[in-house]
């Protein structure tokens, strides 16, 4: 789970520890949907206050991206550098800031993804025909998700000539959310 950033679109407030109607910030929200499916191990990438995400998630396993500042590449960096070094057969890539995707959703790109076999190479989650997160990408692609640069995630490896894409309609609209700007959070914090 990718959680290394600053948020600075999000400013003045802290995007990750906005609560929500139930008392549990956007973070712990995130990890809950995580936890409830059957992705594991999670490991959480932090970097901007890293030490802040050990307080609030102090069960999980972490990666510090010690240069977060250069943007979301820096932190996926991070996070497959570990799923290689582990011998994760793929990573699940989850924002977040995305406390709305639900763990069924989660577990139906599993489940495309050894369904597919070799003939995947990435699992997109849709919604109403939109793309969404997290997107679950095979070990095959970990090289080419270590040399992104900048502040943006692996979105841009998916016009690469020969990548097989399998999109899977999820019916989740949380696919599609994510709390990065004050507006959305305040929506965030009051139920909406």
């Amino acid at each position: 789970m990718l959680a290394g950033g600053a948020g600075l679109r999000a400013r003045p407030l802290d995007k990750l520890l906005v609560r929500g109607p139930d008392g549990r910030t956007v973070l712990e929200r995130t990890v809950a949907a995580i936890q409830g499916s059957s992705a594991w191990p999670i490991v959480l990438v932090g970097g901007h206050a890293a030490g802040r995400l050990s307080e609030i998630c102090p069960e999980l396993p972490r990666v510090v991206a010690a240069d977060h500042a250069e943007g979301l590449a820096a932190s996926l960096r991070a996070g497959i550098a570990r799923a290689s070094t582990d011998g994760w057969r793929a990573a699940l890539v989850c924002l977040g800031d995305m406390p709305l995707v639900r763990p069924a959703t989660i577990d139906r790109l599993i489940e495309a993804h050894r369904r597919g076999g070799d003939a995947v190479d990435v699992v997109l989650p849709l919604a109403e025909g939109r793309r969404g997160n997290p997107l679950l990408w095979d070990r095959r692609l970990f090289a080419a998700l270590g040399t992104l640069r900048g502040d943006a995630g692996g979105r841009a490896l998916l016009a690469a000539p020969g990548l097989r894409c399998l999109e899977v309609e999820t019916g989740d609209p949380g696919v599609l959310a994510d709390f990065d700007t004050p507006e959305r959070l305040v929506g965030f914090a009051s139920g909406r």
